[in-house]
């Protein structure tokens, strides 16, 4: 039963050449044919996304998007998508970025917030943020587009997870990096100073840890 449910979810069709702009509450900046490996062992191939914004794979299928179903994605472990590695820990998908001498993860997630245009006595608008919590328009079936609509916006955050010798540490910025590293201040400063560390992107940060846990 669970096979063939499988292959009705997976069976999907590649369109040459299909593509779509990024948004920030997806991963990755298109929808790419990946595999996704469940915890049995049993591998299946899909074109797929991951959303930050609602914790979900969401798989593309002539031209509709739809989440991965609750019993699937609870025993989903691993997600390989353009030559990279999710790895489903305590329910959320993240990123491996490290796995030598210690194991750094990345976890994306989203912060929603909803424009509003207020008026003055003159006349004149303004724009208005308020951070909305994403279970208060799930049911509205919005949070799965490509595109939001104008009146929200997605902003997509990483959160940084390093473990060592069983302990777990987490970076919310890179001021947190170079806390956790201060014993190796100098060389903290002298790759940064020879190199672009940019806490949005992964891969820079893991160099930064790689080069510091190598010390």
């Amino acid at each position: 039963m669970k096979k063939s449910l499988l292959i009705i979810l997976f069976t999907l069709f590649v369109f040459s050449g299909f593509s779509q702009s990024r948004t920030e509450h997806y991963v990755l900046p298109e929808f790419t044919e990946g595999i996704v490996l469940l915890k049995n062992g049993e591998r299946s191939k899909g074109i797929l996304n991951y959303n930050a914004l609602t914790d979900n794979i969401i798989i593309q299928k002539e031209g509709k998007l739809m989440p991965l179903n609750n019993n699937l994605a609870r025993n989903t472990d691993t997600l390989y998508v353009s030559n990279r590695k999710f790895v489903n820990r305590h329910g959320k998908f993240m990123e491996l970025l490290l796995n030598s001498n210690g194991t750094l993860f990345v976890e994306y997630y989203c912060v929603l917030k909803s424009n509003t245009e207020d008026r003055n006595a003159y006349g004149s608008s303004s724009q208005t943020s308020t951070t909305v919590v994403a279970s208060q328009v799930r049911n509205q079936g919005v949070l799965y587009n490509l595109e939001l609509p104008e009146l929200y916006v997605a902003e997509l955050k990483l959160r940084y997870h390093f473990i060592k010798d069983g302990r777990e540490s987490g970076f919310e910025t890179i001021r947190d990096i170079k806390k956790f590293y201060a014993n190796r201040k100098k060389e903290y400063n002298s790759f940064k100073k020879s190199n672009k560390v940019d806490y949005k992107n992964p891969k820079s940060v893991a160099e930064l840890v790689s080069y510091l846990n190598s010390l």
